[in-house]
């Protein structure tokens, strides 16, 4: 479809270009002819009119007038100049009377003058040109008056050229183009061709349109990127600023796009790149309060520096982001947690032996057999000891807040199993019972959390439940969008992961809550 697309652009850009060559070229030679004609035109006036003139000045042309005939001698003269002189086709002298006393075709000698054009002859005007009817048909003439010695009117020459000449000269004009005309046509011909596949060529293939289209959605997906990304020519300026480093430098791609880096961003160093041609990655720089990460990568066109690329990444964010991937962040706590809680215990041990409370520190002791009893009952359903670890550390964490947290004695999760990794139960498991905690706290009276997880070889089940302070309709909406929370900022990650993680493994998810009432998430995988 593509192919299709591109040969129909191709051929509507050659007719594109054969259109405006031609036009060109039918304006340029049309301009030529017409420039020819008016030359011609003025040439054939110009030479009628001047051998008119000088017939007129002549002796003995005056001579035969006076004598009312014209001598053989000069006769001659005449026929051989209307054979050998360009453009003249007939001479007629006249007397007075408008008798012709010379005419090439001697029938037409002693009769009157045809036309009615040669009385035009006034005190100011002594020659002129018109255009008439003759004995020999349709001319163009250029008549001058002829006077004697004492300047009186004795006659007139007639110069003209037939029209017909006149027309066979523009033929010709025409006709003498024509090979000219016939060269500029093929050398359009190819220069459209070749044009159309330089466009194509420049436009790596596309048509116009899609072009424009590929290029819009390349500053969509630029725009939709999370990282900064800033490029510049080879001559330090700046081609292009996405959204995300707008963001970052506080500054509007406006603003940035066309000046020199150096000018505009002094510490982006992007330009040393240029000069060393070598990639630098994951390179620490300050951007305001915030540290981040760049690539800084040279561009290269036809084996030559064409300008460098600059990506940044917020150090922070990513920090954040990768414990919460892997669940690190989940694990430290749970660990922080159970260290906190030991170290607890050896304190309170410590002091009654201290005080020679020896007695009571036995009971005390005695007394955490339960805690060891808890460990033993979550180790027996759970046998991945990273997911019990976690599990025993939200349990300690849900303890110090006044949480009762318990794993239904019908749980089981076996070391491993074919629908999620360790790291992906992590992820769910730290994030749901971590927010569950969070919607207890804060809440009056008896507070409970309750997580069952199983697993067989037809489904991967888990359920946590809680009497918290629930989710309203209005958030339960939104609540696997990424970035949305009721916690503040930086939050809203946990519960975009989790549905991730759902969609990849085409799980399901549901979501049972009422406000005031408390929550309950069921995760199924089958």
């Amino acid at each position: 479809m593509n192919k299709l697309r591109n040969d129909l652009f191709f051929k509507k850009t050659v007719i594109i270009n054969l259109v405006l060559t031609g036009t060109i070229i039918l304006l340029v030679m049309s301009f030529a002819i017409y420039k020819s004609i008016k030359v011609t035109d003025t040439n054939m006036t110009s030479a009628i009119s001047t051998v008119s003139n000088i017939l007129a000045n002549e002796n003995d042309i005056k001579k035969s007038l006076i004598q009312g005939h014209m001598d053989e001698n000069i006769k001659k003269y005449l026929n051989e100049l209307i054979q050998t002189t360009e453009y003249i086709d007939i001479i007629t002298i006249a007397d007075t009377n408008s008798i012709r006393i010379y005419h090439k075709d001697t029938e037409q000698i002693g009769k009157k003058f045809q036309g009615n054009d040669e009385h035009l002859f006034n005190d100011t005007t002594t020659s002129y040109v018109t255009t008439g009817e003759g004995s020999l048909g349709k001319q163009r003439r250029a008549f001058t008056q002829i006077f004697d010695e004492e300047n009186n009117p004795i006659g007139f020459v007639m110069v003209s050229t037939l029209t017909s000449h006149i027309s066979n000269e523009y033929q010709l004009i025409v006709l003498n183009l024509i090979p000219l005309f016939t060269l500029l046509v093929v050398i359009a011909i190819g220069l459209a061709i070749f044009a159309a596949y330089d466009v194509r060529k420049s436009l790596l293939g596309h048509n116009p349109s899609e072009f424009v289209r590929l290029f819009i959605q390349r500053n969509e997906i630029f725009d939709a990127l999370e990282e900064g990304i800033l490029a510049i020519d080879k001559n330090h300026r700046i081609l292009f600023v996405n959204q995300a480093a707008e963001s970052m430098y506080h500054r509007s791609a406006k603003d940035l796009q066309g000046y020199l880096i150096e000018d505009v961003l002094p510490d982006c160093q992007l330009q040393r790149v240029l000069t060393t041609k070598e990639a630098e990655y994951n390179r620490e720089m300050q951007i305001f309060d915030e540290t981040i990460l760049c690539d800084r990568i040279p561009m290269t066109e036809k084996g030559k520096i064409s300008g460098a690329l600059c990506i940044y990444r917020n150090k922070t964010e990513m920090t954040q982001m990768a414990e919460e991937l892997t669940g690190v962040n989940h694990i430290i706590e749970a660990l922080r947690s159970n260290m906190h809680e030991f170290k607890n215990h050896l304190h309170i041990i410590l002091g009654m032996l201290q005080l020679e409370e020896y007695q009571l520190a036995e009971q005390y002791i005695n007394g955490l057999g339960m805690n060891s009893m808890m460990i033993s009952a979550v180790v027996k359903y759970i046998e991945n000891k990273t997911l019990a670890a976690l599990i025993y550390g939200k349990i300690g964490l849900a303890r110090e807040a006044g949480i009762t947290m318990s794993v239904d004695s019908n749980s089981y999760l076996p070391s491993h199993n074919r629908y999620l990794t360790t790291n992906q139960l992590v992820t769910i498991l730290g994030n749901l019972l971590q927010n569950s905690i969070e919607a207890t706290k804060g809440k009056d009276g008896v507070k409970e959390i309750i997580l069952f997880i199983t697993c067989d070889e037809q489904h991967l089940k888990i359920v946590v439940d809680d009497n918290g302070c629930g989710i309203t309709q209005e958030n339960l909406d939104q609540i696997t969008k990424r970035g949305f929370s009721t916690k503040g900022e930086n939050r809203g990650i946990g519960m975009s992961l989790i549905h991730a993680i759902v969609q990849d493994c085409n799980g399901m998810m549901v979501i049972d809550s009422e406000p005031g009432e408390g929550t309950s998430i069921t995760i199924e995988f089958h």
